[in-house]
């Protein structure tokens, strides 16, 4: 996969890290990560297993800022120890790492071995779960202030020439011995995807993407502007031969107050308890899913906002009403009804009634008259640009056109959209 400018960045005062599962490196591994502290405390970890300072059981790389060099600080529970790199010229955008085989290692400094030392006590590498940005237990010391971007683990010790191609090729990583690769260029949602294959992706905490998503509609969210876009109804909206739906928006929702509880996301549907689709809950600040068999009989479920750009989904399998976000199913509740007739009513983005609207940004929009299944939805989090689930899918707006006052539906079902005061990005 290219990579693209990004990163995530780190915050000290917002305790900013990702959380990785538990990475095997084994006696020998490499280390590789671009790095640019900007500021704070002395130290900021980079990436490691370990628990906290001084003789706590594991690894950590940092870097520290006063003195501009790289460290890794190791312990195996009883005694501790810790090495530093030649100095840098200054505190700036490096790429720096470590290749170990136990007992020396070597700090790595944009491709070249900077310095070469002894470990005084053996760690672990295993039976820890891994951290960037912080120790594992959050421990209340080195919390990095700065960004980074492109962290690569292996489980052998590279070679020279190896550490230089990664060094000069970024996006084109050795494969050899690689067992979690983090570009962190995606821009949106909670999970730093691992792309070596190998499943540990991590968790974002309270880190910024660098390069955010940019692109798609904003939506002022009051009775005022009235922003909106209407998708006219048609057959395959209305999803009632396959009983199914998925609809997924990759949003930036914002708080807003203004004034009724259930705002639409994306609905098919002119009121709150007629329809179905992804709504915001003010009252509660919450997204949702939404389904409905008449104007009494009705479901909801959901979960907290998330500040900045998020993929969410709202399915139907028949039975269930689902609720998801960045990837991953994560809630539902059963709802054993028939969908709606929506026949004749248009399908909304961003409000379409008095009180509805939504405030935020919305970046793309598809709709499947089918339930998609937890990979599918997973792969569409990995790649929003081309949904790989194409069966029955019904509307897919790119929100590309960056101009006029229509979206444009490229399921091949014609779905266009209409813009009202909504403004483009």
């Amino acid at each position: 996969m290219p990579l693209k400018c990004g990163g995530l960045y780190f915050n000290q005062a917002m305790q900013s890290h990702v959380e990785c599962p538990e990475i095997n490196l084994g006696d020998e591994f490499t280390v590789l990560l671009w790095q640019h502290q900007i500021s704070g405390i002395i130290l900021g970890v980079l990436v490691g297993n370990k628990i906290s300072g001084g003789a706590s059981n594991g690894w950590t790389l940092a870097t520290n800022y006063n003195h501009a060099v790289i460290a890794i600080e190791y312990g195996d529970g009883t005694s501790g120890g810790k090495a530093w790199s030649n100095t840098l010229w200054e505190p700036k955008p490096f790429m720096v790492g470590v290749r170990v085989s136990k007992p020396t290692g070597d700090f790595i400094v944009n491709g070249e071995i900077d310095k070469t030392f002894e470990f005084v006590t053996d760690f672990a590498t295993n039976g820890q779960p891994v951290y960037i940005g912080a120790f594992t237990n959050l421990w209340s010391g080195w919390w990095m202030n700065g960004y980074i971007w492109n962290v690569m683990l292996y489980d052998v010790a590279l070679s020279e020439d190896e550490i230089r191609w990664n060094y000069k090729h970024p996006d084109d990583p050795i494969e050899d011995g690689l067992v979690a690769w983090y570009p962190m260029t995606q821009g949106y949602g909670s999970k730093a995807v691992d792309y070596s294959g190998n499943g540990y992706h991590g968790t974002v905490v309270n880190a910024r993407w660098v390069a955010e998503w940019q692109r798609g509609l904003y939506f002022y969210g009051n009775d005022n502007d009235k922003s909106y876009v209407l998708v006219n109804d048609s057959p395959e909206l209305r999803c009632l031969d396959s009983n199914q739906f998925t609809i997924v928006a990759l949003a930036n929702i914002e708080y807003n107050e203004w004034p009724l509880d259930e705002k639409f996301i994306v609905r098919k549907g002119t009121d709150w308890d007629y329809g179905f689709g992804l709504s915001y809950d003010r009252a509660l600040d919450r997204v949702f899913t939404r389904v409905c068999h008449d104007t009494l009989t009705r479901v909801g479920i959901g979960d907290d906002r998330q500040s900045g750009w998020h993929l969410y989904a709202a399915g139907f399998d028949g039975s269930n009403a689902w609720y998801g976000i960045d990837g991953e199913w994560t809630a539902s509740a059963a709802f054993d009804y028939t969908l709606m007739d929506t026949t004749s009513e248009p399908l909304y983005i961003g409000g379409g009634v008095d009180g509805r609207y939504v405030r935020g940004s919305i970046g793309v929009v598809y709709m499947w008259n089918r339930y998609l299944d937890n990979d599918e939805l997973w792969r569409l989090y990995l790649n929003p640009n081309d949904p790989p689930a194409r069966e029955n899918l019904v509307l897919w707006l790119p929100m590309r056109e960056r101009k006029g006052v229509i979206v444009y539906d490229k399921s091949g079902y014609g779905n266009h959209g209409t813009i009202y005061n909504a403004r483009w990005l």
